[in-house]
C-alpha cells in the first residue's frame, strides 16, 4: 500500500505548504482551507488523524475546480501530478513514466469515495448504499467535471502515446556470435559473470540456512513424490497439509531438535521451575536471520525462475489458500516446485488474471520446502512470543510465503538485495527494472527456438507470456538492442516449466524437477547432472541458423513453383498460336508421314487437316 499512498502524501504536503508565501502559493476555497487547518492541527496533537485526512481528501476530490485567467490549473491534484513528473533538470518525464502516478491517484480517489459512500449511507440514506453511490458517482467516473475525470483523460492520452512509442534501445551486443556479452546503458554485462554471481549466492544461502536457521543442527525434511491437489480451494489447504504427504505431519520437528541441544537452547531460553522461559532477544535475532534467508529465496525466485516477475506479484505470495485468495501461489506440478503468479497487464481489461507458472531451480525449490516444513512453524512460535499483541504479524506467518520479520517485502527490498548481489561481480548495481531488460535480452538470443525468432512479431512466445506481458510489449520495451528497432491454455503449462528450465540451464544452475536435495544440486554439479548443455552457444546457434535456412529454402521453392506455373500459363497460348501460324506458312515433304488411317498424304492440304485435328503419328502419338 505504501507505493499507492506516496502520491497522496505529496498532494497533502503540497496543499498544506501552499499557504506559505515562501514556498508554493495555491488558491483554495474557504472550506478546503478549513479542512487543511483541521488536518494540520490533528498532525500536531495526534488526535483522530485518519478522519481529518479523509476530510481533507474529500474536499480536494469531491468538488469542482473552475479555471480562471489567473489560475489556469486550479485543481491541486493536477498540480501535484505536474510537479511529481518533473525531472531534476526541469524537463518533463516521458508518458510511460507518468501513467504510474496517475494510476495510483485514481486508486486512492476510488478508495476515498468508497469510504465516503459508506459514511453517507449511514448518515443520510439509512444504510442504502445504492442511493449513496448514485450521489457520489460523478466524482469517481469519467466524462464529468471532476478531478478523477480529468486525470483519467490524461491517463488515456499518456497510455496512447506510450503504446505507440518505441522505447530507445537499452542493450548493445558486444558478442554477436555467441551472445554472451552485452552493454546495458554502457555497463558491461557478461554471461560468465552472471553464472559466477548465482553460484556465489547459492553458497551464501546454503550457509545461512545451515548455520543460522538450523543453528548447525544437521536435519532435513525428507520427501520423495509430493501430492498436491491444484483444484482444492479449501481455506488453509496446501501440499503441506495434504494427508498423503506424511513427511510434513510433525510441525514441531525443529523446535524439538533445538530443545534437545543444550548449546542451542542457550540462545533461545532456559527451563526454570519446570517452565520454559524464552529469550526474546535471541528469538528476535533468529527472526532477523530468517528474514534474510527468505529475502535470498525471494531474490532467486525473481532471477532464476524464468522470465522475471514484478514486485507486486512476488511479495504478497501465499503458500496456502486463504479466505480472500483461494488460489495459493506455491504448488507442486509433478516434481517441479512451482510459483503461480496470477498478475497480468491485461487483467484490468479482461477482468481476470492469467495463470503464469514459474518452475524453481533445484536448490531454491528444495530450500523452499525445507523452510516451510521446518523453519516456518518455529517462526510462528517465535512471533507469538516476540509480538504477543500484534495479530496481523501472526497472520503473516500463517499464510505468506515471504515475510520480512514483521511485514511483507517490497520491490525496493528486492532491488536493494539485487544490487548488493550484483555489484561485486559485474561492477554495476542491477535492480528490478534493469534485470528485466538484461534477462529478457539474453533469453531472446539464447532461450528460444528458431521458430520463435522467425515469428518474432506474429505471436506471443512462452517467455513473453511468463514475463506477464505480450510479445508486442516485449518487442517495444524490454531487452532491446538496435537490431530490434525494425492465461495460458492447459496444454501450454508444461512449456512454461520448460521455459524456466531453459533459463536455468543458460545460467548453469541445476533446474528443478530432478528430485534432488539442495546438497546434491549445487552449481558445481551442473555439468554432471544436466545433459545437452549448449557449449558456448554453438549448438543453439547452429540450430537457429539451420532452422532459418530451412524455412527460407521452403519459401524459395514455393515461390519458384508459383513463378513457373504463372510463366507456363502465360506462354502456352502464345506458343500454340505461333505453331499454328508456322504450319500454315510452311510446306514440308510428305515422305515418311503416315496418316492414322494408313493412307499416305498426297498434297499439302492433308497436312493442314492433320495438324488441325491433332491426329499425326510418327512412330508414336504426339501433338
Amino acid at each position: 500500500m505504501d507505493k499507492y499512498v506516496a502520491p497522496v502524501i505529496s498532494l497533502l504536503c503540497l496543499v498544506l505548504r501552499s499557504g506559505n508565501q515562501q514556498h508554493y502559493k495555491m488558491p483554495l476555497p474557504p472550506h478546503t482551507q478549513a479542512a487543511m487547518q483541521h488536518l494540520k492541527t490533528s498532525l500536531v496533537s495526534g488526535d483522530d488523524v485518519s478522519a481529518h485526512v479523509h476530510e481533507a481528501l474529500t474536499n480536494l476530490w469531491i468538488q469542482k475546480w473552475s479555471k480562471t485567467e489567473d489560475n489556469p490549473i486550479p485543481c491541486p491534484t493536477e498540480r501535484t501530478l505536474a510537479l511529481l513528473t518533473l525531472d531534476k533538470d526541469g524537463g518533463h518525464q516521458e508518458p510511460h513514466n507518468v501513467t504510474g502516478y496517475i494510476a495510483k491517484l485514481e486508486y486512492c480517489i476510488r478508495l476515498t469515495c468508497l469510504k465516503e459512500l459508506k459514511k453517507r449511507s449511514e448518515e443520510e440514506y439509512n444504510g442504502d448504499d445504492e442511493h449513496a453511490c448514485d450521489a457520489l458517482q460523478p466524482w469517481f467516473t469519467e466524462k464529468t467535471n471532476s478531478p478523477f475525470s480529468r486525470i483519467r483523460s490524461l491517463q488515456h492520452r499518456a497510455s496512447s502515446i506510450a503504446f505507440q512509442t518505441m522505447s530507445p534501445p537499452h542493450i548493445v551486443w558486444m558478442d554477436r556470435k555467441h551472445w554472451k556479452e552485452l552493454l546495458y546503458k554502457g555497463n558491461k554485462i557478461g554471461l560468465k559473470e552472471l553464472r559466477s554471481m548465482f553460484a556465489t549466492q547459492e553458497e551464501s544461502i546454503i550457509e545461512l540456512w545451515e548455520n543460522k536457521i538450523l543453528c548447525g543442527i544437521g536435519m532435513r525434511a525428507c520427501y520423495t513424490d509430493l501430492a498436491d491437489d491444484l483444484s482444492n480451494h479449501a481455506v488453509g489447504y496446501s501440499f503441506l497439509t495434504d494427508e498423503r504427504n506424511d513427511c510434513f505431519r510433525n510441525r514441531d520437528a525443529l523446535a524439538e531438535a533445538f530443545s534437545k541441544n543444550a548449546k542451542v537452547m542457550e540462545w533461545f531460553g532456559a527451563m526454570r521451575d519446570g517452565r520454559m522461559v524464552w529469550n526474546r532477544a535471541g528469538l528476535m535475532n533468529w527472526l532477523e536471520d530468517y528474514a534474510k534467508f527468505q529475502e535470498q529465496l525471494l531474490l532467486r525466485c525473481e532471477m532464476l525462475s524464468g522470465a522475471p516477475g514484478r514486485g507486486t506479484e512476488l511479495t504478497p505470495m501465499t503458500f496456502c489458500n486463504t479466505k480472500h485468495r483461494l488460489q495459493r501461489n506455491l504448488v507442486i506440478m509433478g516434481k517441479h516446485v512451482t510459483l503461480l503468479q496470477l498478475y497480468h497487464k491485461s487483467g484490468a481489461m479482461t477482468g481476470r488474471d492469467k495463470l503464469i507458472p514459474h518452475a524453481l531451480d533445484a536448490v531454491t525449490g528444495d530450500l523452499m520446502i525445507q523452510s516451510l516444513a521446518l523453519a516456518h512453524p518455529f517462526a510462528e512460535l517465535a512471533v507469538h512470543i516476540c509480538y504477543p499483541d500484534q495479530s496481523e504479524v501472526k497472520r503473516l506467518y500463517q499464510t505468506q510465503l515471504f515475510v520480512n520479520k514483521d511485514r511483507l517485502f517490497t520491490t525496493d527490498n528486492i532491488s536493494l538485495s539485487m544490487s548488493r548481489l550484483s555489484l561485486p561481480h559485474i561492477l554495476f548495481k542491477i535492480t528490478v527494472n534493469p534485470w528485466r531488460h538484461i534477462s529478457i535480452a539474453f533469453k531472446r538470443k539464447l532461450g528460444q527456438f528458431a521458430e520463435d525468432l522467425l515469428e518474432l512479431d506474429e505471436s506471443d512466445t512462452v517467455d513473453s507470456l511468463q514475463a506477464g506481458h505480450t510479445r508486442a510489449t516485449e518487442n517495444r520495451v524490454y531487452g532491446l538492442s538496435p537490431d530490434a528497432m525494425g492465461g495460458a491454455a492447459e496444454d501450454l503449462l508444461p512449456q512454461f516449466l520448460e521455459a524456466s528450465e531453459r533459463w536455468q540451464k543458460i545460467l548453469h544452475t541445476v533446474p528443478g524437477g530432478l528430485g534432488l536435495p539442495y546438497s546434491r544440486a549445487r552449481s558445481s554439479e551442473f555439468r554432471n547432472l544436466v545433459k545437452e548443455v549448449p557449449k558456448e552457444g554453438i549448438i543453439l546457434e547452429e540450430k537457429i541458423a539451420n532452422g532459418i535456412l530451412a524455412k527460407l529454402e521452403d519459401k524459395m521453392k514455393s515461390l519458384e513453383d508459383r513463378l513457373i506455373m504463372k510463366l507456363v500459363d502465360a506462354l502456352t497460348p502464345t506458343i500454340h498460336k505461333a505453331v499454328q501460324n508456322a504450319i500454315k506458312t510452311t510446306r514440308v515433304p510428305l515422305s515418311g508421314v503416315v496418316l492414322n488411317n494408313n493412307r499416305v498424304a498426297t498434297h499439302h492440304g492433308d497436312i493442314e487437316d492433320l495438324y488441325a485435328n491433332e491426329e499425326i503419328e510418327h512412330g508414336e502419338s504426339s501433338k
